[in-house]
């Protein structure tokens, strides 16, 4: 005949019902118990994670460094690289410069022609967002200068007078078709030598 827990306790002179402070305090053991067996069986069942158990042998690989681009020295080197062809230009004006004038014909370019193809190329190279072609430069007889650009289908010219009273002006044209453009300054010539060089 076996004996119930009850009749157990009652021989051993135990109470047969804790008190229930200590079922209380037994209470959460016998839960941290449970939980550990249900995770042990859950973790069987699964098989082993190798999420959690990473190769201690293995060497992290490094990861490529990416390369910031500094937008100070990207703008830097774009003017510096417009300067350079304004250079250019500017060494062909002062090269005229150098000229001897004939009676008839004069080659060496007014103080005011010379400044107004100066201001205007400045502002021009420095402005344009593409290559422009170095342009061909040439006296007009008068004192005046006149500069060309050419590609295929498309011309720009900038004519500079030689005196204060005549403003300076675009030619441009396309196939057939052409047109001269007043009231200019470096910002009209820089749209101008981009529209041609988007033929």
């Amino acid at each position: 005949m076996s004996l119930t827990e009850s009749q157990v306790r009652t021989s051993l002179g135990m109470p047969s019902v804790l008190p229930t402070q200590e079922r209380d305090r037994l209470a959460p053991n016998k839960l941290r118990l449970a939980g550990k067996k249900h995770r042990r069986r859950r973790e069987s069942s699964r098989g082993p994670n190798r999420e959690m158990r990473p190769d201690a042998n293995r060497a992290s690989k490094p990861q490529p460094r990416q390369s910031r681009i500094d937008p100070v020295t990207t703008a830097v080197g774009i003017i510096t690289e417009r300067l350079s062809i304004f250079k250019q230009v500017y060494a062909d004006l002062i090269a005229l410069q150098r000229e001897e004038d004939e009676d008839d014909y004069i080659y060496k370019p007014t103080n005011y022609a010379f400044g107004t193809a100066e201001r205007l190329l400045l502002i021009a190279y420095l402005s344009v967002n593409s290559d422009i072609p170095r342009p061909a430069i040439t006296p007009d007889g008068e004192g005046g200068l006149r500069l060309e650009w050419r590609v295929p289908d498309r011309e720009v010219r900038l004519i500079c007078p030689a005196q204060p009273h005549r403003q300076p002006y675009i030619y441009y044209e396309a196939d057939d078709n052409y047109k001269v453009v007043e009231n200019v300054e470096g910002k009209t010539l820089a749209f101008w030598l981009t529209w041609l060089n988007n033929a």
